[in-house]
């Protein structure tokens, strides 16, 4: 007779295949249940973290989205805000700048006042240089200078002192 591949199921030999199959797995397990264990706390912990991370981004997006949704909302406000801001600098810095022109005005008019006294006494001066330089000379071509000595001498008393009187002549 021959052995023919026989179409049944042959019942013992899974059992025993089986039986074989869990007493390896269950040895592998037995020997590997720390680093097993080990490695799916590990991995349990990461995706904790990981789902935590997740959780917390998610949050901090939204509350940005909610901060950013509500500056929009409110863009005409702070744009309102800004330009009344810029218009009252400018107004305080256009203040300013009329106030400096206004003191540098005020000193220029001061200076140019103490300037013009300044000259107003030079040429007094000078007048008063060429009228007492052309009286002498008139004089001097007047009266000879041995004739008439006395007369000279009233005559120049007489300048000085009406001079002095007038305040000409200090």
């Amino acid at each position: 007779m021959e052995h023919a591949a026989s179409p049944h199921f042959n019942f013992s030999a899974f059992i025993f295949a089986l039986a074989n199959f869990i007493l390896f797995a269950g040895g592998i397990f037995f020997l590997m249940r720390k680093k097993i264990s080990s490695f799916f706390s590990q991995r349990a912990s990461t995706i904790r973290k990981q789902i935590e991370e997740a959780t917390r981004l998610k949050e901090e997006t939204f509350q940005k989205f909610e901060a950013l949704d509500a500056r929009i909302a409110n863009i005409d406000l702070e744009i309102k805000a800004i330009a009344d801001s810029l218009a009252k600098e400018g107004q305080l810095e256009r203040d300013r700048l009329i106030h400096e022109g206004q003191r540098l005005a005020q000193k220029i008019i001061e200076d140019l006042a103490l300037s013009a006294e300044s000259e107003r006494r030079k040429l007094e001066q000078r007048i008063k240089d060429m009228i007492f330089g052309r009286s002498e000379e008139l004089l001097k071509a007047f009266f000879n200078a041995e004739e008439n000595r006395v007369v000279r001498r009233q005559v120049g008393e007489n300048l000085i002192a009406t001079l002095i009187k007038k305040g000409d002549l200090h």
